[in-house]
């Protein structure tokens, strides 16, 4: 739930403070599909950061 609140925070106020033209889902729904096109991870966590 704390992240689910964080990110509304962080979509709220890139919304409201950026100059972009396109909103902020657009932008991440972006990143996801390139990433799928490019089969590349853009986001990997360490070890230490990992349960399983």
């Amino acid at each position: 739930m704390i992240f689910y609140n964080y990110y509304h925070q962080l979509e709220r106020d890139f919304n409201r403070y950026s100059s972009m033209s396109e909103p902020f889902n657009f932008l991440t729904n972006n990143i996801l599909k390139s990433m799928v096109r490019s089969q590349t991870n853009y986001f990997v966590l360490n070890r230490q950061h990992t349960v399983d």
